[in-house]
């Protein structure tokens, strides 16, 4: 299993910010983040993202 460190590490995405990403749904997130992290797992945004509607 992949640990945050070595994520943080090769992404230069700070290890807290993934630990909030990974813990807390409604943490907000930049687009050179998401950018980064796709870059990192080879993969599309719908991969690691989804749209969910405000609650009204």
């Amino acid at each position: 299993m992949v640990q945050l460190k070595e994520i943080a590490e090769a992404t230069g995405v700070h290890r807290v910010t993934l630990s909030k990403l990974a813990n807390n749904k409604e943490y907000n997130v930049g687009v050179d983040t998401i950018e980064k992290l796709c870059a990192y797992f080879q993969c599309g945004i719908g991969e690691i993202a989804e749209y969910v509607p405000e609650r009204s």
